[in-house]
Formats: structure tokens, C-alpha cells, sequence
């Protein structure tokens, strides 16, 4: 991602619990806070999704942050080995069509790796 994003800030991989399991771009000291309301923004999310849209959607796959110029974007990956995990992506002046592609390429990447199947 760091990479494939010109104005990539960060990434992290957590579990769904709020447990952090990689990060690059943020600082150290808050890689566990990080993680932890990552984890509970997704799951508010969810919740909010659910009792406003058709439950024959599903659970929430995707969450998109905007703040300025930076946009931030928090996928589910779900049917891992390890349970389902989120992926938190961040860049600056990117589009958001192009932070989407490359967030969900990296998230396929390792759904391949830790596929249940």
C-alpha cells in the first residue's frame, strides 16, 4: 500500500476485537488505542448500517473517514482462519475511488493467505 498510494499515511490489520496485529505509519504509542477504537467504530457502524438499511445486505464491509484532504478507509475481511479482521488504510491527497481499489486489493491479498477454506 505504502507503495501503490502516493499519499499513503498508514496501515493497520486488527482483529475484530480490537487487537493489533500490524501497523506502519503510526506512532508506537498509539498502535493499541488505534487498534481498540478501530474496532469499536466499526462495530458502532455496523450497528447504525443494520437498523437503518435492508438486513438482506449483510454485515458492514465497509467504512470511509474524511478529514480534509486525509481519507481513511476500514475494511472487513471476513472467513479467515483467525477470525475476521479489519483493515484500516489511510492516505492524504489520494482520491477515494483509488484508496478503495488499492485497500481492497490489499484486503483480498490477505484473504488469499488466511482463507478458511
Amino acid at each position: 500500500l505504502s507503495t501503490t498510494l502516493p499519499a499513503f499515511s498508514s496501515a493497520m490489520i486488527c482483529t475484530a476485537d480490537g487487537f493489533n496485529l500490524c501497523t506502519i505509519g503510526v506512532d508506537e504509542a498509539q498502535v493499541s488505542r488505534l487498534s481498540a477504537m478501530t474496532s469499536s467504530l466499526h462495530s458502532i457502524a455496523d450497528a447504525v448500517s443494520s437498523s437503518v438499511h435492508d438486513e438482506a445486505g449483510g454485515p458492514l464491509e465497509m467504512l470511509t473517514l474524511t478529514n480534509g484532504s486525509s481519507k481513511t478507509v476500514v475494511l472487513a475481511i471476513r472467513h479467515l482462519i483467525i477470525g475476521q479482521l479489519l483493515l484500516w488504510v489511510t492516505a492524504g491527497d489520494d482520491s477515494l475511488g483509488i484508496l478503495l481499489m488499492r485497500a481492497k486489493v490489499a484486503a483480498e491479498g490477505i484473504r488469499q493467505v488466511l482463507a478458511d477454506e
